[in-house]
């Protein structure tokens, strides 16, 4: 009898991801402002606490308006409040808000989202990424609800067509 393993939606997503190759058709820059909407549209709903806060600090500091040490401050509340939840499915949503202010996630540090050529002579280079933001990302909002990393794969589709 042959043992079959069951991959985890996370996974699953991210070989999609890979395999039709749409992180290549957006920046590094845009993927994290796909996941801060996402997190405002499709994980808010699942807690009753007020958490817009906590995106609008990552939007601030995206956009200029705090620096480093600021969002590394909101980083540190944010870490704080996920040491003080006790319930679970709250403990689960509130790991997603310290990724989504964690200020390598934000500035590409953490990703290595970058397009190397593999062909030092440069015939045909080979573009690859290393993507460590998108698994992560994805095994984060999978604790929340594991339909969430189908959500999030269609909605980086819509969003790669309006483009």
């Amino acid at each position: 009898m042959r043992k079959t393993e069951k991959i985890s939606p996370s996974e699953l997503i991210y070989q999609k991801l890979s395999e039709e190759k749409i992180l290549e058709k957006i920046d590094y820059s845009d993927f994290v402002k796909i996941c801060l909407e996402f997190v405002e549209y499709f994980i808010f709903p699942f807690s009753d606490r007020e958490l817009d806060s906590y995106i609008d600090y990552s939007k601030d500091f995206l956009w200029g308006r705090i620096d480093e040490k600021q969002i590394l401050r909101y980083q540190k509340e944010a870490f704080d409040d996920f040491g003080n939840i006790t319930d679970e499915h709250e403990k689960a949503i509130q790991a997603v808000i310290c990724l989504c202010l964690n200020y390598k996630f934000l500035t590409e540090a953490h990703s290595k989202w970058k397009t190397e050529s593999k062909n030092p002579i440069g015939f045909k280079s080979i573009t690859h990424y290393t993507l460590d933001s998108i698994p992560t990302f994805l095994h984060y909002i999978e604790a929340v609800d594991g339909k969430l990393c189908e959500y999030f794969y269609e909605y980086l589709k819509v969003y790669i067509k309006n483009k």
